[in-house]
């Protein structure tokens, strides 16, 4: 059980309630010396490279530190003539738009050059702050309640500069900070390494989810069918009485949606329209999906879903597969390509096997783009599918709902585990940032 001060004081604020004595309350603005995001390079994502300056954006920023695996980079030139966007050492970098509004990190000491786009902020503390301190305070839930009762903006959430400079923390007495700092960086390594592990087994299920249904759909169910040779060297052997057949020869119906400007279309209600990263493998992310109006809906007929078709994402995780249910029948679709349901073939077995690991190598061999990866219809019409009889389609589809459904089950339950264990990490800091526990006597090893 860990201790409290020995006295509080009311801070006069709902979020925050008592602090200890000699805390003080004080506004953000008040800790830092700039508050401000950047911008994206004139040309957009055309102009990203493959190396140079990184270019940090949203996805690169995370409370557990920056992710640049999957950085954007620009030329020297461009960061040069982007110098009010270069980040320091020290800066906190915070997510201003989107679904990862609020997100934070801070830059290490050794970090080299990098800019950042308009998503991210750029928040440099002054002399009263410490910085790993400062990302502590934002990422507790007094900062992440205030971000979420100041998004403004209707079809994207936002927070502008003005509502972050008056976001209200409490500070410690003189001195505090480090004790403060070294006991949650510890506590929170812990945590994080505990929440790496279960992310391990997560994603060894997912391989293992992944090495089923790649085994189903090029070899079959039956382990003692004679087999023959593809015919095609990355495929090799597949059961004697299949046959290869390219997508467009599989289903001859393609279309994709290719509204210019889907933004144009957006109404607050109507029918769902779906965009690439609505679409997950096997199943539809619906809980932030656009609408747009029946009368907008009539006009785009062409790429109009209805159940049973196949949505494959063209641009952001391209090849990306889902089988529309009938909930969606008559949604619209953009950046999608849209495989027409045929009596020809089951689409669930077409679905497996457009996410296996034959299609999705398919992709990685034609799909382009620096930052935005994508790739064209004309390219996705020739993958090659190993194709079993109509019959025999159905039951591979089935064994492999089985076999999902145990992993699924477990996958789900370790990820429950990981949700409650960083609800814990964020309470922690929560508490300790705010003065309900007193950490200034705890022993780091």
């Amino acid at each position: 059980m860990m201790e409290r001060y020995s006295g509080y004081n009311d801070s006069g604020v709902e979020w925050i309630g008592e602090i200890p004595l000699k805390w003080e309350e004080i506004k953000l603005k008040h800790l830092t010396q700039k508050i401000g995001s950047g911008i994206t390079p004139r040309g957009g994502a055309e102009v990203y490279l493959d190396s140079g300056i990184p270019l940090i954006r949203s996805q690169n920023v995370h409370f557990d530190g920056l992710q640049l695996e999957k950085v954007a980079y620009i030329s020297q030139e461009i960061h040069d003539s982007m110098s009010s966007t270069k980040i320091k050492p020290n800066d906190v970098l915070f997510n201003i738009t989107g679904a990862s509004i609020g997100r934070c990190s801070y830059v290490p000491n050794d970090f080299r050059e990098a800019n950042v786009n308009q998503h991210v902020c750029i928040i440099r503390p002054n002399r009263k702050v410490g910085s790993q301190y400062l990302k502590y305070l934002l990422e507790s839930i007094v900062g992440q309640s205030q971000v979420f009762h100041s998004q403004v903006g209707t079809s994207r959430e936002g927070l502008n500069f003005e509502q972050l400079k008056n976001f209200i923390f409490c500070l410690p007495a003189e001195g505090e900070q480090d004790s403060i700092v070294a006991f949650l960086n510890h506590k929170t390594h812990l945590i994080d390494t505990l929440i790496e592990k279960k992310q391990k087994q997560i994603e060894l299920l997912q391989e293992q989810r992944a090495a089923v249904i790649n085994q189903a759909v090029t070899k079959g169910l039956n382990p003692n069918v004679k087999m023959k040779d593809s015919g095609i060297e990355w495929l090799g052997e597949v059961p004697e009485h299949w046959e290869i057949k390219r997508l467009k020869h599989i289903s001859p119906k393609q279309t994709v949606g290719v509204v210019v400007n889907p933004s144009s279309y957006f109404s607050d209600e109507g029918v769902p329209f779906l965009l690439g990263n609505n679409v997950l493998e096997g199943k539809f992310n619906t809980g932030s999906v656009r609408t747009i109006s029946p009368e907008s809906n009539e006009k785009l007929k062409k790429s109009m879903l209805r159940s049973g078709d196949l949505a494959v994402v063209r641009v952001g995780y391209p090849g990306t597969a889902a089988v529309v249910p009938p909930e969606l029948d008559g949604c619209n679709c953009a950046s999608i390509m849209i495989v027409r349901k045929d009596q020809s073939f089951d689409s669930h077995w077409l679905c497996y096997s457009i996410n296996s690991a034959i299609g999705k190598y398919q992709v990685d061999v034609v799909k382009y783009g620096a930052a935005q990866k994508q790739y064209n219809i004309s390219h996705a019409v020739e993958f090659w599918y190993p194709v079993p009889p109509y019959g025999e389609q159905s039951e591979i589809r089935k064994e492999i709902d089985k076999k999902s459904e145990i992993i699924d089950d477990s996958i789900c339950k370790l990820q429950k585990h990981v949700d409650l264990i960083q609800e814990y990490r964020t309470t922690l800091i929560s508490e300790v940032v705010t003065g309900k526990i007193d950490v200034r006597n705890e022993v780091i090893p």
